[in-house]
């Protein structure tokens, strides 16, 4: 389903570097972080930089594919720092769902040099070094028709322990596979106050509380006709999409629902003492993030 690319200046067999381009022509998704720029690059200096016989290179993968021209990296100096912010015009941007930089977004790995060509890349995140009057891209996207490209020039293994690179290219994967980026847990965990307006014109609050436990996500549901509280069962939350079920004794009532902010819509199957049926339901976070 998807081509993830974190390779540096190698060269596949013919046979195989056939199926890669093949890949890109068929208009299939990428995901590429770091060397991914020149994966198949050769070097004019330096050993192991040229694609041996019956092997094959691919110098122009940057510009073709990601849309831009790697020219290398800026080098270490004590006065070097690499600071990350997210492009202004770019917030809002499905992949940044969850990214909230530091104030100070310190990079650890060296500064690619990278200049977008492409007039259908969408940078989504800078860096700059003050000391060097330099800003360069370092996530951007390109879309061809129904290609999806996304790339980034971080990927350390220092640069991979920065929480929201990882969060970044997990958004990534599933934005180039044009599934919904999942919203974070955090959207979902708290206090929701519903409200559902039964067949007589009366409106209920029932409420919900999900909370995060030994990295599982679990809920207390509060029924409107006796105040109690009884666990969410089936409890599943993808995407934007919750889903769980609470029942006693008498009733049982299976919510669907879609979580946009801090409102939730959706729909209830009920059965209560035999009587069946749908009705729509709303909600609104009363406490949590």
């Amino acid at each position: 389903d998807l081509l993830f690319v974190s390779t540096r200046r190698r060269f596949p067999e013919a046979a195989d570097m056939a199926a890669i381009r093949k890949w890109f022509a068929d208009g299939k998704p990428m995901v590429g972080i770091r060397t991914a720029s020149h994966p198949f690059g050769t070097r004019p200096k330096g050993q192991g930089y040229q694609a041996p016989k019956g092997h094959e290179a691919w110098d122009a993968f940057d510009r073709e594919i990601l849309g831009a021209s790697y020219t290398g990296h800026y080098g270490s100096k004590d006065n070097h720092e690499t600071l990350a912010a997210v492009v202004e015009a770019a917030k809002g941007n499905s992949i940044l769902r969850g990214i909230n930089l530091p104030k100070k977004a310190l990079v650890p790995s060296h500064l690619y040099k990278s200049e977008i060509i492409d007039k259908q890349a969408t940078v989504l995140i800078e860096a700059t070094i003050k000391s060097e009057n330099a800003r360069e891209p370092v996530a951007w996207t390109v879309k061809r028709d129904k290609q999806r490209i996304f790339y980034t020039s971080l990927g350390s293994n220092e640069d991979m322990a920065l929480p929201w690179l990882n969060q970044l290219v997990v958004n990534a994967v599933f934005w180039a596979l044009d599934r919904p980026v999942p919203q974070l847990r955090a959207a979902v965990e708290g206090e929701w106050k519903l409200s559902i307006t039964d067949s007589e014109g009366e409106t209920h609050h029932p409420g919900i509380t999900f909370t995060g436990k030994s990295g599982k996500l679990m809920g207390v549901y509060r029924a409107a006709s006796d105040d109690k509280e009884y666990p969410a069962a089936d409890l599943s939350f993808t995407g934007d999409k919750v889903v769980f079920t609470a029942r006693s004794d008498s009733w049982r009532v299976t919510y669907t629902g879609r979580i946009r902010g801090k409102s939730v819509t959706g729909t209830v199957d009920y059965d209560i003492g035999g009587n069946q049926g749908q009705t729509k339901f709303s909600g609104e976070k009363v406490s949590g993030r």
